[in-house]
């Protein structure tokens, strides 16, 4: 009965989030490896001196993380990048005292491709300025806007839950104890 709950649970939840569309795939693919439409690494450009390199050594994913929140790193504070963060319908504040309105899909691509916020400031020259097609833009703007609606399965951002199946203490009497 118990191995039962755990496999409904475990695919309830990853039913919630249904799977990605084709776009959405595309999408991730960009965020994660810095890769279009075309196969190829989109270009990106770094800092000021306007160094080209290619979106697969400095993916989204790299700064932002997999889940889009950012993670601090050498002194860099990456954007929590969670459409439903993104979007906020009211002003929000910013790490030295910035502060911006929400973006849309417009607002969003004129950051990630120019460097700009949605209210007309240059982002820090950390964030590389990608040069991304009409197509992969809208792509990633689709990934974009699932990327905070589900996490895998067991991770919530104050616990990790593992789950396993034993085998019945007739083939491993040692079942209880792992239990």
């Amino acid at each position: 009965m118990r191995r039962t709950i755990i496999f409904i649970i475990l695919v309830v939840s990853l039913a919630a989030a249904g799977p990605l569309t084709e776009r959405e795939s595309r999408g991730k693919r960009i965020y994660v490896a810095g890769v279009g439409a075309s196969g190829k690494g989109i270009p990106a450009v770094l800092g000021f001196g306007g160094t080209e390199v290619s979106a697969a050594v400095f993916s989204c994913s790299k700064c932002h993380g997999r889940d889009g929140r950012g993670r601090e790193e050498s002194g860099i504070v990456p954007s929590d990048i969670r459409w439903e963060t993104l979007t906020r319908p009211y002003g929000v504040s910013l790490a030295g005292g910035r502060s911006r309105v929400a973006y849309d899909e417009a607002r969003l691509v004129r950051a990630i491709c120019l460097g700009i916020d949605s209210s007309g400031h240059d982002l820090n020259r950390a964030m590389p300025r990608f040069r991304l097609s009409r197509g992969d833009a809208a792509d990633l703007i689709a990934y974009l806007r699932r990327l905070g609606e589900s996490t895998d399965p067991g991770i919530e951002s104050d616990s990790v839950r593992v789950g396993m199946i034993l085998p019945s203490e007739a083939v491993f009497p040692s079942g209880p104890a792992i239990r």
